[in-house]
């Protein structure tokens, strides 16, 4: 099911100093390409107002749908100037899809029998691992930068285009290369000529060291996907399903955000 992003009959709101539109996103359970898929139907400018990227909100709320939040503020008060910067940062959960248990607390059976060993599988049943949603943490943070336009070219923005949805090569504002994605950048002309560009990010930790069943040392970067490949045994006469194989995946390009223009640390 392709991924779409639709504004609601009622969304809008708008003041002089904010606004607001609202969305329902379908088809994925990821946070960040729910949030990307309202990045790219959500209008820049509202009612004279710019799009306030890292304060938009996606909520899950199951069944692959995200409702969404973007919200719409002035620009930035006292006529910042080419090289004026400021941030924002959401650690708030995200939500993620698991087949497997970090680990299995208790088991009850019947009388007189014993639980099958699933080694950490969730919601076993009918020769399938359905697994379960639980909230992650989640680093979702973002930049406003003044930038000349001179620096605001065609290639510039031909460049923004292309990182969109790559990963950091190289460490970058304090994490480590490959934890980082793009997500996008979004600006706006200025009176003055210049522009006032907003970077959207979302960090995720790679990791080491992770255990699925009876495998040990896995590692995976920040932005790869892991999943679980499970066969077929008997435990206790039943018969079961235990992780046979993980697998990594590298699902983004990598890009150089030095390029960005907007520092790296």
């Amino acid at each position: 099911m392709p991924i779409t992003c639709e504004e609601r009959h009622d969304s809008g709101m708008l003041s002089a100093t904010r606004g607001e539109k609202s969305y329902v996103v379908q088809g994925t359970s990821d946070d960040p390409a729910a949030r990307s898929a309202v990045l790219d139907e959500a209008p820049a400018t509202y009612g004279g107002l710019y799009r306030d990227d890292p304060n938009i909100r996606v909520e899950y709320q199951g069944s692959n749908i995200y409702d969404a939040i973007v919200p719409y503020i002035e620009p930035a008060a006292g006529a910042p100037g080419v090289g004026d910067s400021s941030f924002s940062f959401d650690t708030g959960g995200g939500t993620q899809h698991v087949t497997q248990s970090k680990e299995t607390t208790n088991n009850y059976a019947a009388a007189g029998k014993a639980a099958p060993d699933l080694k950490g599988a969730i919601n076993y049943h009918n020769g399938a691992v359905d697994g379960c949603d639980i909230v992650v943490p989640r680093y979702v943070w973002g930049e406003r930068h003044i930038l000349a336009a001179s620096t605001v070219t065609t290639a510039y923005k031909g460049f923004l285009y292309s990182l969109t949805g790559k990963t950091n090569n190289a460490p970058f504002k304090g994490t480590n290369a490959n934890e980082t994605l793009f997500m996008g950048g979004a600006g706006q002309s200025r009176d003055d000529g210049n522009y006032d560009v907003i970077f959207s990010f979302c960090s995720s930790p790679n990791l080491t060291g992770l255990s699925v069943g009876d495998i040990a040392n896995i590692a995976k970067k920040g932005w790869e996907y892991l999943w679980v490949l499970y066969e077929q045994c008997t435990d206790q006469n039943f018969m079961i399903a235990r992780p046979a194989a993980v697998y990594i995946e590298r699902v983004y390009d990598e890009g150089n955000f030095a390029n960005l223009g907007i520092g790296t640390t």
